[in-house]
């Protein structure tokens, strides 16, 4: 048996060594896209940009420096603390964004309320836009393209149904 798994083990590092090497120097690449993005700063840098300054091609530059599972838990985290926290100080959110409705209970409690709902959506379609950016690095582009759609006949649908349950239409 210990025989068979070292036979293996030799087999599997030479297909590995026959890999196709890289013909570039991650440091310096890095180095290039410090470069590129303080030169032209963040907002005016755009992945073509980078690609050509980097002399790579969009395929290796995302397989290069995907690091999805960080990425997406500590946005996940961070979507998640600011959520709590949102739906927790709603009412003071509430005074800050809208000071005008203090004097009147009934619209500074619908807008707390709203903010109650909102923040879980934001976290929610952030969490979208993100899976939305990952599918297109791989090009696929058509779920990412139609969810827009099917989110709004969802909402549609779901204010029409749940309408007549609340006190206040606009809730459903």
């Amino acid at each position: 048996m210990l025989k068979y798994l070292l036979k293996s083990n030799r087999l599997i590092t030479f297909v590995k060594s026959m890999g196709r090497k890289k013909n570039y120097i991650r440091e310096e690449i890095l180095e290039k896209a410090m470069k590129t993005f303080w030169d032209n700063g963040y907002e005016n840098t755009s992945s073509r940009m980078l690609q050509e300054k980097m002399g790579i091609n969009e395929k290796t530059m995302y397989s290069e420096f995907k690091r999805i599972d960080r990425v997406a838990g500590a946005l996940g985290s961070v979507l998640i603390v600011l959520t709590v926290v949102a739906v927790i100080a709603a009412p003071m959110l509430a005074g800050l964004f809208a000071p005008g409705f203090v004097g009147d209970s009934a619209k500074f409690q619908a807008t707390t309320e709203m903010i109650r709902v909102t923040f879980p959506y934001l976290l929610f379609i952030s969490l979208t836009g993100f899976a939305g950016g990952i599918l297109n690095s791989y090009d696929r582009f058509a779920v990412p393209a139609f969810t827009p759609v099917w989110l709004n006949l969802c909402l549609i649908s779901a204010a029409l149904v749940a309408a007549p349950w609340f006190e206040q239409p606009v809730f459903a």
